[in-house]
């Protein structure tokens, strides 16, 4: 099993590939992503590289699918699927200039989900672009509700995207309620107090905060 991470780029696609997918399955994500960025660094043609963004994302390697995409946003610059996971990148590390410049690759496109519309008002609205960014945040929320996903990170996003219009009120509500439901978890009462400090209650959100 040990030699399965020990991969050669020039090894043939279909060895590769197989043992990629052995690594994802052992969870040996790691490996299997360093895997899928040496196959990717001498990989030219786009569809093999689609394979491997594919398997990148099974992985859930972030070094994997930074080469993989980044290769593919070289060759083709507007392209959505690149543009898309490299731009929520950049916005989740604070680099707005660069994410703008990707996501509005994507805006117009059926990749277009609530987190691209979500991140992408954030970033309209830090430019103080507040109409449009209030358009992808209608959008982002409608596609949340359209969509049957109602895991707790769907609930705390629907909330997030409420408060960014104006209903604070039933914004608040409902992360009460899910703090209700999940009183340990202190990742949800850090999106909590957040929303709290967005509102300008600071010693409620102390209190969230504090367990309190």
């Amino acid at each position: 099993l040990a030699a399965l991470g020990a991969a050669s780029p020039t090894e043939p696609e279909e060895t590769a590939a197989i043992r990629i997918d052995s690594l994802t399955a052992l969870k040996r994500t790691a490996e299997a992503g360093r895997v899928i960025a040496a196959r990717a660094e001498v990989e030219n043609d786009i569809g093999r590289l689609r394979k491997l963004a594919k398997q990148g994302l099974e992985a859930d390697s972030k070094v994997a699918l930074a080469t993989v995409y980044g290769k593919i946003a070289r060759q083709i610059p507007n392209d959505p699927e690149a543009s898309r996971w490299l731009g929520l990148q950049d916005f989740a590390s604070g680099r707005s200039g660069l994410a703008r410049r990707h996501l509005a690759q994507v805006v117009e496109t059926p990749l277009a989900d609530h987190e691209v519309n979500s991140a992408y008002g954030e970033i309209l609205l830090q430019a103080n672009e507040r109409d449009a960014a209030r358009f992808h945040f209608r959008r982002a929320l409608e596609q949340l509700e359209a969509s049957r996903d109602r895991s707790v990170a769907t609930r705390v996003a629907r909330a997030q995207l409420l408060n960014r219009l104006g209903d604070a009120n039933q914004a608040l509500a409902m992360m009460a309620a899910l703090v209700g439901e999940r009183p340990s978890d202190p990742g949800l009462r850090a999106d909590y107090a957040n929303l709290l400090m967005d509102n300008k209650l600071y010693d409620q959100a102390r209190r969230v905060l504090s367990g309190q």
